[in-house]
């Protein structure tokens, strides 16, 4: 059970990052 959390938290931390350097390139172009 907790491997698959490890799984889930690993994509979600993916997900999350990429969604940040998403917002960042976003930011940088609204300027």
């Amino acid at each position: 059970m907790s491997e698959g959390l490890k799984h889930v938290n690993r994509a979600v931390q993916i997900l999350v990052g990429r969604n940040a350097m998403l917002n960042e390139r976003l930011y940088e172009a609204a300027r």
